[in-house]
């Protein structure tokens, strides 16, 4: 089983308009992915082993687990990503959290979305 917690997907994600109430920036998501792969960062030759969402195959995974805030940068490419593996066949637990930013159980781990973030992400686990 794959348990994706708000996952970084997409070495492409590095710029948008919607990062007023990020905790994670595209500045951090840059520097993150340069990290990684160093000046490949959003270009062609880029591995979907380090890049999921390059993946044009999906078939054949396991079941998903995928969580993710409704501010998160990365909340569009874990839509996509679970839309996609559902397409592919997959099985998909798909989980957003209205106005959690990225790390939200962290920042405020008293808060009920943090409660049932990790009573959802437990529970994933528990039925592998």
């Amino acid at each position: 089983k794959q348990i994706l917690i708000e996952p970084m997907l997409d070495d492409r994600n590095t710029t948008s308009a919607e990062e007023s109430f990020a905790t994670w920036t595209y500045d951090d998501n840059l520097a993150g992915w340069t990290a990684l792969l160093g000046d490949r960062v959003g270009k062609d030759d880029v591995s979907a082993y380090a890049s999921p969402s390059r993946a044009t195959d999906l078939t054949h995974l396991p079941p998903t687990y995928i969580d993710i805030g409704g501010l998160d940068i990365f909340r569009k490419e874990a839509i996509r990503y679970a839309a996609d593996l559902l397409s592919a066949g997959a099985e998909v637990e798909f989980h957003l959290y209205p106005g959690g930013p990225h790390a939200f159980i962290f920042l405020r781990p008293e808060a009920r979305v943090a409660t049932r973030a990790r009573e959802n992400r437990l529970n994933s686990i528990r039925v592998v």
